[in-house]
Formats: structure tokens, C-alpha cells, sequence
């Protein structure tokens, strides 16, 4: 039998934070392994989830929040909606406007917000 690849285990992950009604450290460890499995073992995804954990989230314990802090992902993001365009994104994506980025910024909320519910 052959084993799931990276990206369905990734995404049957995600489906399970947003099914778990109750705190389970377990899905923090296995989403921890999922997303290093799917997007590799770099620092940057290893950072990710050294600072971002499954549950606690100030909002409604459920979600995605901040390790030291238990402040939910979907309130960062809800924060800094309406910001301008960072420079970064306006030299690598010239003809993205501030309406787009707000879009981003917006949809990403939501999705996060998705998983609190």
C-alpha cells in the first residue's frame, strides 16, 4: 500500500483543526509534522512552527494562535488589514493594487477565522 502523499496528509491535517471541537495537543504535534512533511524541514517552516501551535487562541481556544502568547493568527492578520502594501510585495508584484491586497489580506483572515469556528 502505498503512503499519502505530503500535501493530502497537509490537507486532511487543516479539514482535522477545523472538525476538533476540543484542545488536543495530539493535532498541534501531528500538524507539526504534516506541515514539515509538505513543505520540507526548512528554517523558515521549521520557525513556523516552533511560533505558531494548534489551539489556545485567545479567541476561542481553537484555531491557530502564537506559542509564547495564545494570540490567535486571525487577530494578527485582522489587524494589519487596510495596512499599505509592504515594499517587498509592490517590487516583486508591480501591478498588485492596495484593493488586491487588501483582498489578500481579507481572505486570509477569514480562512483563519475558519478554524476558531
Amino acid at each position: 500500500m502505498s503512503q499519502d502523499p505530503p500535501w493530502r496528509r497537509f490537507r486532511e491535517m487543516i479539514i482535522s483543526v477545523i472538525d476538533e471541537r476540543e484542545e488536543n495537543p495530539r493535532i498541534d504535534q501531528e500538524f507539526k509534522e504534516a506541515l514539515l512533511s509538505f513543505g520540507s524541514a526548512t528554517e523558515d517552516n521549521t520557525r513556523c512552527v516552533e511560533h505558531v501551535k494548534v489551539g489556545g487562541s485567545s479567541n476561542s481556544g481553537r484555531g491557530f494562535s502564537l506559542r509564547g502568547s495564545d494570540i490567535a493568527v486571525s487577530d494578527i492578520l485582522h489587524t494589519v488589514e487596510g495596512e499599505p502594501i509592504p515594499k517587498v510585495v509592490v517590487e516583486r508584484f508591480p501591478g498588485v493594487t492596495q484593493e488586491d491586497w487588501d483582498a489578500v489580506l481579507r481572505l486570509s483572515t477569514l480562512l483563519f477565522i475558519l478554524f476558531e469556528e
